[in-house]
């Protein structure tokens, strides 16, 4: 009785696990910001999962984008790579939007000096990739 009342909460458990992810997942598509804070979360914690759902659905964007949205398929020293570019990533000012199109310049690289932006386009609603 003990062991069906444990799978039934493990499966329960991962169920809920899924749909939270789901739902963290959509959010960081809703504004430019959020879709770059994703990079820079990543690079932190190593976590590439949500990386995949950035880019342009279109399969459209340059190729050191599409070189993020796949990093959980890269090899060690790519991975080690961005890492420690991106680990120190910070937004500067606000996402200039012009309709389906914005801008968010960020500072990042080893000393987290290097100035750079992110191209995004909205598709749908939803802000994905499109280049730096």
């Amino acid at each position: 009785m003990m062991k069906k009342h444990f799978r039934i909460l493990a499966i329960c458990s991962i169920f809920m696990f899924i749909n939270l992810i789901g739902h963290a997942a959509g959010k960081i598509n809703d504004n430019p910001a959020s879709v770059v804070q994703a990079i820079f979360s990543a690079a932190k914690t190593g976590n590439y999962a949500l990386l995949s759902g950035l880019c342009n659905p279109s399969q459209q964007g340059d190729g050191d984008t599409k070189m993020i949205c796949a990093m959980s398929e890269q090899n060690t020293e790519v991975k080690r790579e961005f890492r420690e570019h991106f680990r120190t990533g910070k937004i500067i000012g606000k996402a200039v939007i012009q309709g389906d199109t914005a801008t968010v310049k960020i500072k990042f690289g080893l000393q987290g000096k290097d100035d750079e932006e992110f191209r995004l386009v909205r598709i749908d609603g939803k802000w994905y990739l499109q280049g730096y």
